[in-house]
């Protein structure tokens, strides 16, 4: 790390962040919601799911101000805590992992505004962009499962 604060805390903290969210042929055009399959199945199959949580998560990135994004970003664990709920199924996504990059990318973006010569930069901006990036992370993860299944 040099002194200037020009180098990156973590190297390589935004492993997924370059690459484009690929789009499965089968899935191509599907609009699914988590909310949309609570309403409409017992019990949604895997990739529906999936998509589903894709399509909320990509929501996420369309806002423009941190707050509405935290607002979607906790209906949307309530919409997979309600899943597993209706059916045990330990292939469901939970949160967990998406809270804990949450939490790294917070502490990045946090080092690299203090370090930076932007140090007046808006906060709700800083905490949007570190929002948003660990949802393109978790995009791409979920994007991954849905091309496995």
């Amino acid at each position: 790390m040099s002194t200037n604060g020009s180098v990156y805390m973590f190297d390589g903290m935004y492993s997924n962040f370059s690459k484009k969210p690929q789009r499965h042929s089968q899935w191509l055009g599907e609009k699914t919601t988590l909310s949309s399959l609570l309403k409409d199945s017992d019990s949604p199959e895997l990739p529906k799911i999936y998509q589903g949580l894709v399509n909320d998560l990509k929501s996420v990135l369309e806002v423009k101000v941190a707050v509405e994004a935290i607002e979607i970003i906790h209906e949307i664990e309530s919409n997979l805590n309600k899943l597993h709920a209706r059916m045990d199924d330990e292939h469901i996504p939970r949160f967990d992992d998406f809270h804990k990059d949450l939490s790294q990318i917070f502490l990045q973006k946090y080092w690299e505004m203090k370090r930076s010569s932007e140090v007046n930069q808006f906060e709700d901006q800083w905490l949007l962009q570190a929002i948003l990036i660990a949802i393109e992370e978790e995009i791409y993860i979920w994007q991954e499962k849905i091309e496995e299944e």
